[in-house]
């Protein structure tokens, strides 16, 4: 099933116990670094795979060698 989550939740799991403020979420979505969402009427919901995986890309760029 797909889990879609909400402008909060991905500010908690992009954060973790320090949520990351939800203009953050917005300016990556403009800069191309998060998906941008789902609209369903006039509410925005993000694919939980998706952001998912833009945190493993984050992790993996991170430990890539330079």
């Amino acid at each position: 099933m797909l889990e879609l989550l909400d402008i909060k939740a991905v500010c908690t799991r992009l954060g973790g116990t320090r949520p990351v403020h939800p203009s953050t979420v917005y300016r990556k979505v403009k800069a191309g670094e998060l998906p941008k969402p789902v609209r369903l009427g006039w509410v925005a919901r993000w694919r939980a795979d998706e952001v998912d995986a833009m945190v493993q890309r984050a992790a993996d760029a991170r430990d890539k060698p330079t």
